[in-house]
Order: C-alpha cells, then sequence, then structure tokens
C-alpha cells in the first residue's frame, strides 16, 4: 500500500486576506464613545491611562520596584526579573521585545528577562498550579541561577483558548474571571510581584472561522474581546472589587495595567500609527505572526515599557530609585500632599546641592532647579493640581524618585 505524505500546512486551512473585518474601532481610538452599551478606553471613563487614586498607587508600587538578590532582598547587584506569560504568540512577541531591550542603553541592567511562555497553554492551564506550564517557568529560573523571589513585574498576553463563546459581553466577562485567577496564581509562585502589564491580542479575523486547527478560543471575534476582558479586569481593581486587592494586608492579586495594545481592525491603520498587514506580518494560518509581525508588536511591548509613566520608573536606568544603594532612600519630600511650597532634606550631610527635575503625568518636564540646598522652598504655586513625578540627583551618585501631589 502506497502512502502519499503531505506537508502539514496543506493539511490545515490557510489564511485569507480577503475576509470582511467587522468594523470594530480599536479601544483607545474609542475612548468615551460606546460599543453595545460599553465605554470604551484602556482605562475607566474612556481614558487611555490610569488616572487618581490608582495611578498613585501604582506609581507608588513601580518605586519600590528594585534589584533583589535571591533571597528577596534589596541589593545594589540584584536583579529585577520582568517575565513573559503566555502562549505561543506571547513567546516570539516576548522574544523579539528582548531582543529590541537588549541593544537600547536606555534599559535598566540590572532587568533580566524571563520567557516562559509556552505554545498551545492556554489562560485555562496557567491557572492549575501543578500544571507543567510552571514546573518549566521554574526548571528556567534554576538554569539561570534566579529565584521567583526575584520576579518583580510579569508581562501577560493570554486567552482562554477552549472557551468558543463569541457572545458580548458574556465571552470577555468570562475571561476577566479567568485572568484573576492567572493573577492571584502568579502572587503565589512570585511572592514579590508587584505589578502585571497585559498586552491585548492582534487581530486573528485572517484566520478560516473553523478547520484551521487553531484552538477555537483564538479566533475571531474573541481577539477584540480579549481587549475588553483586559479593560474590565483592571477596572475591578481600580475600583475595588472582591477579590482584586493589590494592597493592604489582604493582597490577592498584583496590581494590573494596560500593557501594549496590538489589536487593529484588519489592515487599517489605528490612530496613533500602528497597523498589520495581513500579507506581510501575519503566517499562514492566520494566526501566528510571520517575523515582521513578531517585530511590530515587539517594539510595541518596548514602547509601552519605556513610555508608561508606571514603567519608565524602573525599566529605564536613568529613572532607577537609587543608583548607590536602591533600598535606601537619600531624600525626603515634605510636605506631601503640598498647596504652596515643598522641600526636600538629604539624610547624607555630605550633600549639600542637588538638582530637581518635576514632570507630568504626560512626561513633559514643568520644572528643572539647579543648585537646590537642603530645605530651599521650591514654589509649586504656577503647577495645577494632580500628580507630578519629582526626580533628585546629586553628586553623580544618587538619584531617587518620589510621587509630589499638588492640591488645593
Amino acid at each position: 500500500m502506497a502512502f502519499i505524505l503531505f506537508p502539514i500546512s496543506s493539511l490545515l486551512a490557510q489564511k485569507d486576506c480577503n475576509l470582511p473585518t467587522r468594523g470594530w474601532t480599536p479601544l483607545p481610538d474609542l475612548g468615551t464613545n460606546k460599543f453595545n452599551g460599553f465605554s470604551g478606553g484602556l482605562y475607566l471613563n474612556g481614558k487611555n491611562a490610569p488616572q487618581g487614586n490608582y495611578l498613585t498607587d501604582a506609581m507608588a508600587m513601580a518605586m519600590t520596584i528594585v534589584p533583589l538578590d535571591t533571597a528577596g532582598n534589596p541589593s545594589a547587584n540584584g536583579t529585577i526579573i520582568l517575565a513573559g506569560v503566555g502562549a505561543s504568540n506571547p513567546r516570539t512577541e516576548f522574544e523579539a521585545f528582548t531582543s529590541i531591550a537588549a541593544v537600547n542603553s536606555k534599559v535598566n541592567p540590572r532587568i533580566r528577562m524571563l520567557n516562559t511562555c509556552i505554545g498551545g497553554q492556554g489562560v485555562q492551564k496557567m491557572n492549575v498550579s501543578t500544571d507543567n506550564y510552571w514546573k518549566s517557568a521554574f526548571k528556567m529560573l534554576d538554569s539561570m541561577k534566579l529565584s521567583a523571589k526575584q520576579v518583580q513585574v510579569v508581562w501577560i498576553e493570554t486567552d482562554n483558548t477552549g472557551n468558543k463563546d463569541t457572545g458580548f459581553p458574556s465571552a470577555p466577562t468570562a475571561l476577566v474571571g479567568d485572568l484573576k485567577v492567572l493573577l492571584q496564581t502568579l502572587k503565589l509562585k512570585f511572592p514579590n510581584l508587584k505589578l502585571c502589564y497585559l498586552s491585548a491580542r492582534a487581530y486573528s479575523g485572517w484566520a478560516p472561522p473553523s478547520g484551521s486547527g487553531v484552538g477555537s478560543g483564538l479566533l475571531a471575534p474573541r481577539d477584540y474581546f480579549n481587549g475588553w476582558a483586559i479593560k474590565w479586569l483592571i477596572d475591578s481593581a481600580a475600583q475595588g472589587a472582591s477579590g482584586f486587592s493589590y494592597k493592604g494586608s489582604g493582597v490577592k492579586i498584583p496590581l494590573p495595567l494596560y500593557g501594549s495594545y496590538n489589536w487593529t481592525n484588519g489592515n487599517q491603520t489605528r490612530k496613533d500609527g500602528f497597523s498589520l498587514d495581513c500579507n506581510t506580518d501575519v503566517g499562514g494560518d492566520g494566526l501566528h505572526l510571520s517575523a515582521l509581525g513578531e517585530q511590530k508588536i515587539g517594539q510595541n511591548i518596548y514602547n509601552n515599557f519605556a513610555t508608561d509613566t508606571t514603567a519608565k520608573l524602573w525599566f529605564l536606568k536613568s529613572n532607577t530609585t537609587s543608583i548607590s544603594n536602591p533600598a535606601k532612600n537619600i531624600f525626603t519630600v515634605f510636605p506631601n500632599p503640598v498647596k504652596g511650597d515643598f522641600k526636600i532634606n538629604s539624610t547624607d550631610p555630605a550633600i549639600r546641592f542637588f538638582q530637581v527635575t518635576v514632570t507630568n503625568q504626560l512626561g513633559q518636564i514643568v520644572m528643572n532647579r539647579q543648585n537646590v540646598l537642603s530645605s530651599e522652598s521650591i514654589s509649586v504655586q504656577s503647577l495645577k493640581d494632580g500628580l507630578y513625578f519629582v526626580l533628585i540627583s546629586a553628586n553623580g551618585m544618587y538619584e531617587q524618585s518620589t510621587i509630589l501631589k499638588v492640591a488645593e
């Protein structure tokens, strides 16, 4: 009997770049407008950045991220582990991001990347604490001579590959529950984990709706709903919903934030200029990315970490909490909140002058003072009410950041 062998790709349905899109709007472009009765934006109230107390909490958490030794203690020679969690697309995306970060001199040299992503591993498997996914992750840590106690930040891109629900809002609502369990699991696995940045999946509408060999939970329209689930997960944490506590004595999860938003309406370019091309950026099955697509998403991930108000505090070396000793705060800013003037004291008597740079939430410099004396009054009369980032440096040895709240 003769057997005819076919390439695996020929047994699977191929992508179709002519499949029509649904014409839906990416969440960042949707803003306060609504989709099926629900407001867009990546965060509450149609915003694309965290606001108010949630931003304050996130920045305060970010400022505690310093290099740790394998026992989890602050150490100038320690490590900040940024772990990637997901399946096949996330694995190659995180690899691309890692390559981009590795050649950028602005990145904090104390950061080590841990890519735990494994193809075919949906969130439903990751939520089983004894699953091989976690055994593999810890073997990787051992091989790198690192510790779970050094993991302080996690990047996530995932979905429930076995969930066939394509209804709205039922599908994203169910995924919120899955993601909540994942965050709880991550907090148990990595006790010093503080922040999680969740990225929304890329467009998968070019994959045939059936017979493609792709998990049903990854097909459109679940690609679009994935971004909604992340938004609602973060909204739940920001609103203090039950089981979403990220601070205090009853911590259940690390504080969740939005990572890169990778979804597009097919080939359509978003307002921020990002786009994916079916022909060049997507692989043969319509779901997995080509090398070019991986680079695009990897750059998206990098851009988010390099510019996000919270991430750049620990991701960029110029904003590391303290150059000489990351566990020690040299400067004290008071009063905080401030109405008129604030002052800065130094615990090191050798420091007579220091530089003060104040930026707003958009990263714009609103004040830059040289040769500031200890306890010298610094006026904020010209600043609007809100949160500001204060960077204090001295003698080329010390650099410390803090959040300043300007109030009426």
